[in-house]
């Protein structure tokens, strides 16, 4: 008979395969995808020429992301010149969808990697049914999805904070010190990712210090506790940064103002996040997240939220269960105290929440005694999935009005989500290489078709003069102030599920 374990697991990869790799690459790009792709190339050939000093190319520092898309590239690009005699244009319309779909995988590879780790540490911690549910239910959010199947960092940074946090939790409760060193380990990766999710190392300080003051544990335990963590976090960081084996003080240094202080705290966002506190500061910063989650959230997930926060209390029987919980929830507001402070506010930075209100979503499954309610829940978030496949950044909560009323009330930052079709539109016109089109995020649209991009922006910004492309692009209308009405006419309203998604305007022959 099949441990159920390992059926699970099984399972885990199985649904993982299906809703992460079909059509990935082209259908969401990030706007960031080619500056990364070319860090990652640098960084691999830097890395490969032994040029230490080279592998520091952005203070995020956004290492991991770079080993798996720098070495995808390093493969790549001598096995294409083999087989096709050059070397490749990868941002080229013919090469493009080959390569992003190679590198996306890698990422994608090294998220299913980190989901089946969350699995069984998880199942240490709840059993198999709420750790594997826990996994499940993850894997069906349309956000977490958009943003997994694209070359970036928050992915990868939720995954870390979770498993760092259960690890560290594992360590208190079996008083073992190897959980306590993985979690260094990959609160260390946590790091390496993207700085600001060192604030997991802050938050397991903080716990520490607390359990110490409250008389949970003895100074001496916590410091040994400390230190374990502390060294074996550090360790990685200075392992798989080679930047740090040629100056690690002036690298930690560095990645640390230039991300902390120059970046989270100097930076504004160039978007609110909640429109009605658009020139209100203090609001703004403290609203925007709590306002938009809901809208990202699935409306199983949000219902079931709502039964765990209502009834927790009969549905975490275990103490253990309620230990782990309350720190995750301590987290789970300390972390948003965290990305409220700063002025720069991105929709992706709320990620980290998103597998912990997995978890309380899966305890609020198992809870449920039919075994027929159980597989309704789990079949109506596949079909969510599947509606929205592949275009998920188009997904808002339908229970709170989907899109139309999320365009009211947030930012829906919707750039560059099916550019593909558009691209494809485009590309049957006659001469599409002789066509230029200004837009908002152009270097996503640029690899998608055979002409010219261009940021909308630029032509008053760059060139102080009006737009003068062929075409122009706009999502929802925002930007026509750039737009000299006179001369364009509306040619196509792009919908996606029905909902106008993008206007593309032909210049009057």
């Amino acid at each position: 008979m099949i441990n159920a374990k390992f059926l699970y697991l099984f399972l885990i990869l199985i649904v993982a395969c299906f809703v992460l790799i079909p059509f990935l690459g082209v259908y969401y790009i990030q706007p960031t995808t080619d500056l990364w792709i070319q860090r990652s190339v640098h960084f691999y050939y830097a890395l490969k020429s032994g040029n230490w000093a080279g592998t520091y190319t952005m203070y995020h520092p956004g290492v991991t992301i770079m080993w798996l898309v720098g070495i995808t590239s390093g493969i790549y690009f001598p096995l294409f010149e083999k087989l096709n005699g050059f070397i490749p244009n990868i941002f080229s319309y013919d090469i493009f969808p080959s390569y992003i779909f190679f590198t996306s995988l890698s990422v994608v590879i090294g998220e299913v990697t980190l989901l089946v780790f969350l699995y069984l540490v998880l199942s240490k911690i709840f059993g198999i049914k709420i750790a594997f549910f826990s996994i499940l239910s993850l894997l069906l959010e349309p956000f977490f999805l958009g943003n997994a199947r694209s070359i970036h960092m928050d992915t990868i940074v939720s995954l870390l904070v979770l498993i760092s946090l259960a690890l560290y939790f594992l360590g208190l409760k079996k008083n073992q010190l190897k959980y306590l060193a993985l979690c260094g380990i990959f609160a260390g990766l946590g790091v390496l990712t993207r700085i600001n999710s060192g604030i997991v190392i802050v938050f397991i300080y903080l716990w520490q210090i607390l359990l110490t003051v409250f008389g949970k544990v003895s100074w001496k335990t916590s410091f040994k506790h400390l230190f374990v963590i502390s060294l074996s976090s550090a360790l990685v960081f200075y392992i798989l940064f080679p930047a740090m084996w040629f100056h690690p003080l002036q690298t930690a240094l560095r990645v640390f103002k230039e991300g902390v202080f120059d970046t989270a705290l100097g930076e504004e966002s160039r978007r609110p996040v909640f429109l009605l506190f658009n020139n209100y500061s203090l609001p703004q910063k403290l609203l925007s997240y709590i306002v938009y989650t809901p809208f990202r959230l699935s409306p199983l997930c949000l219902l079931f939220l709502g039964v765990f926060v209502l009834k927790r209390k009969e549905l975490t029987v275990n103490i253990e269960h309620k230990s782990f919980i309350k720190m995750l929830l301590t987290f789970a507001i300390f972390y948003l105290l965290f990305i409220s402070i700063p002025s720069k506010q991105i929709f992706r930075y709320i990620l980290p929440i998103f597998p912990i209100v997995a978890i309380f979503f899966a305890i609020s499954l198992d809870s449920i005694k039919s075994k027929y309610l159980k597989t309704g829940s789990i079949v109506l978030q596949t079909v969510l999935v599947l509606i929205y496949y592949p275009n998920f950044f188009a997904y808002f909560n339908p229970i709170l009005g989907g899109i139309s009323v999320a365009s009211k009330i947030i930012n829906l930052n919707q750039d560059a989500t099916n550019y593909k079709e558009i691209a494809d539109y485009l590309n049957n016109k006659e001469n599409p290489e002789n066509l230029k089109i200004a837009m908002y995020d152009s270097s996503s649209f640029k690899p998608l078709f055979k002409g010219e991009s261009f940021i909308i922006k630029s032509f008053v910004r760059d060139y102080q003069k009006a737009v003068d492309t062929d075409y122009v692009l706009l999502p929802l209308e925002i930007g026509k102030e750039f737009v000299p009405w006179e001369n364009y006419h509306r040619e196509k309203v792009f919908k996606l599920l029905g909902f106008d998604y993008y206007y593309l305007y032909k210049r009057n022959d």
